[in-house]
């Protein structure tokens, strides 16, 4: 299958060429300044061409435009089926969620369904501030990832089934906690499981399990709490564009990660 990218820019040198497919390099140095960028898109698109077993390359002519092209060879597959985006059916209650995800583009993604099914999120980037959080104030249902820096989602939870950390004891030490992974093995549940979790759910999140269990956080709270409805914010109905616009700001510190996930063969972290 061959991909090509042509467009009828400004062009690039032959100069610019030699230098085009090189770490931290762009064909112009006033582009950075101008457009903004890291110059590593395109190394990083030139490894993963090569580690699918395809090649990449660029031709180009100066006031004309520019195209890029690679071939790979790949295996039949079948379409999925599409679903369009839509905001879920409101939760008769507005849970206090609180999410734990150090990557910026999980944060926003989460927080947009969230909030675009009325509830109230705060968020913090490791297991550490969760407990912190936790301290501080009650929420109905955390959602915790399961790699984070300093303090990762086992830990935090076992800290938390415990009653907290030294100095720092949670509020409610039964909190419903979720776990967020993109390991869906039997292994790993069994780990969520034993450290204290409640649920999981993988990533890519999907809005209808997440809906999901949410419903499950609102049914135990009836049960233990015998709480009255709440009635939810007002959806927030720009759903796709605010996703647009949290992947748009997040590209250039996914294009480093991405960069280090590939120099260092790390291929967990460049599936999630």
């Amino acid at each position: 299958m061959r991909f090509k990218v042509q467009d009828s820019g400004i062009g690039i040198s032959a100069e610019g060429l030699s230098r085009l497919f090189q770490r931290f390099q762009q064909a112009d140095d006033s582009t950075s300044r101008r457009f903004g960028g890291t110059g590593l898109g395109l190394v990083i698109c030139r490894q993963l061409v090569e580690a699918m077993g395809g090649e990449i390359g660029v031709s180009s002519e100066l006031g004309v435009g520019t195209t890029f092209e690679f071939v790979l060879t790949l295996p039949l597959g079948v379409a999925p089926v599409l679903e369009d985006l839509q905001p879920q059916q409101q939760h008769p209650h507005r849970l206090k969620v609180l999410c734990a995800e150090d990557v910026q583009t999980n944060q926003i993604i989460i927080q947009t369904l969230l909030e675009e099914m009325g509830h109230e999120v705060t968020l913090v980037e490791n297991g550490r501030l969760a407990v912190e959080a936790l301290a501080q104030q009650r929420y109905d249902v955390v959602l915790m990832d399961g790699h984070m820096p300093e303090m990762d989602g086992l830990e935090a939870t076992r800290a938390i089934r415990a009653g907290g950390l030294e100095g720092l004891s949670v509020l409610d030490p039964q909190v419903m906690i979720v776990a967020l992974t993109a390991n869906v093995t039997d292994e790993h549940e069994k780990q969520f499981l034993a450290a204290g979790m409640d649920a999981f759910l993988t990533k890519p999140i999907e809005q209808k399990a997440l809906y999901a269990v949410l419903e499950r956080a609102i049914a135990r709270l009836d049960a233990t709490q015998g709480t009255s409805p709440v009635h939810a914010a007002a959806p927030v109905n720009d759903t796709r564009a605010r996703l647009r616009d949290a992947v748009l700001k997040s590209l250039p510190d996914k294009l480093v990660q991405l960069d280090r996930a590939l120099q260092q063969r790390h291929l967990l972290e460049l599936g999630t």
